[in-house]
């Protein structure tokens, strides 16, 4: 049984941006994805038996939360593997209909269990993204052989955009500039030309970068460059914090620590958002002293974390979260999760049974500890994905 079909493969192209992700990894025939094919492919053979059908039908889903939800199920599986535990998949738990996705075992002794999801966008925020996506893959398909385009947008469209309008406008402009003269200009301080399109809920401004003489005219290079979304759609804090409690709330007592793994496919999701979204959102109070100064009080935080809300510690059978954001078969050599540590955990996680960074939270301090790469504990090849030439 494979993730992927066993065919031929000639499509050279990249990927657009409204297209399904696991249909452009089992069709491409870029040495990059045949390289993602048969590492995934690898994790693939080496996951439990009797979860394989379950994992292999949503990773090879055209729904990308269903595909990526997957994905990251057979990370953690890998990443507990490469730890040397042997992972039990949907172990039973004694009064309970629920099943953690795996039980971390260890010379025939279990250490821990382990929950992986992801988070993502609502569906009206899904339906907006798709919209956008759109809008990329048409300025893609623009023909301009001289310019590249940076977007930079303002809101999404609330309806599709005619291919053949934004095409027209587009070509209309670009056929005034001169592409050795903008670079000449840019050369000397000034701003790249721009045109700035509105459209309903929307507004988009593109700018014009002109291509370097080896790729002007050449095939097979995007027209789109640098894309700078001025919005930020949906709230990463509060993902983490829902999912997480979501999570929690399946299990009232565990035999053994629980540890959540949360995938967060927001595009804007920062180390502040994971601590907010565990612990409560981190503030300042300034205090009236009886002298009549102030006192300020820092790095206090508001009750209103997955670990702690307005009545105090709260979904005590996480012992711990590991968090990362937007992990994909193309950033696991970039990316290494943290371990963040419950520190009202009834089982709190041995900090030794786990080889990767960690931070511990102890007075409302957060203590790193160092760890492994996952890149290296993955054991990835140098670099990764593999480089291709005339592909940047």
């Amino acid at each position: 049984m494979q993730l992927f079909d066993s065919i031929p493969r000639t499509d050279l192209r990249w990927m657009r941006y409204n297209e399904s992700q696991f249909q452009y990894h089992n069709l491409a025939a870029r040495p990059s994805i045949d390289a993602i094919r048969t590492l995934l492919e690898g994790w693939f053979e080496r996951f439990p038996a009797d979860a394989k059908d379950d994992l292999r039908e949503r990773f090879r889903s055209r729904i990308n939360s269903q595909h990526r939800s997957a994905f990251f199920e057979l990370y953690v599986y890998e990443m507990l593997h490469r730890m040397g535990y042997q992972a039990v998949a949907h172990p039973p738990l004694e009064g309970v209909t629920s099943h953690p996705d795996f039980l971390a075992m260890r010379d025939s002794e279990p250490k821990f269990y382990m929950e992986v999801t992801a988070t993502f966008a609502s569906k009206e925020e899904q339906g907006a993204e798709a919209r956008t996506a759109d809008m990329y893959d048409k300025v893609n398909d623009l023909d301009s052989p001289n310019f590249y385009l940076g977007i930079r947008s303002i809101g999404s469209p609330s309806e599709s955009l005619s291919k053949k309008d934004l095409n027209k406008k587009l070509e209309a402009w670009l056929s005034t500039l001169d592409p050795d003269g903008v670079a000449s200009d840019y050369s000397l301080g000034k701003e790249y030309p721009y045109l700035e399109l509105p459209f309903d809920g929307c507004r988009v401004t593109f700018e014009a970068i002109p291509k370097g003489p080896k790729n002007r005219g050449r095939e097979g290079i995007r027209t789109l460059g640098i894309i700078l979304p001025e919005t930020v759609t949906g709230n990463a804090r509060l993902a983490i914090r829902d999912t997480v409690s979501l999570k929690a709330r399946k299990y009232k007592e565990l035999p053994h620590p629980l540890i959540i793994a949360v995938n967060v496919m927001s595009e804007f999701c920062h180390e502040i958002d994971v601590m907010d979204g565990l612990i409560g959102t981190e503030g300042v109070t300034e205090v009236l002293e009886p002298d009549g100064t102030i006192k300020t009080l820092w790095n206090l935080r508001d009750p209103n974390g997955a670990w702690y809300g307005p009545a105090g510690p709260r979904n005590c059978t996480v012992s711990a979260a590991m968090v990362v954001a937007q992990l994909s078969p193309w950033t696991i050599a970039l990316d290494t999760p943290e371990l963040i540590h419950n520190p009202w955990a009834k089982l709190p996680l041995d900090q030794t049974l786990w080889p990767l960074p960690q931070k511990v939270v102890s007075n409302n301090r957060v203590t790193r500890k160092a760890g492994e790469r996952a890149k290296t504990l993955l054991g990835l090849p140098e670099p990764w994905p593999v480089p291709e030439e005339g592909w940047s």
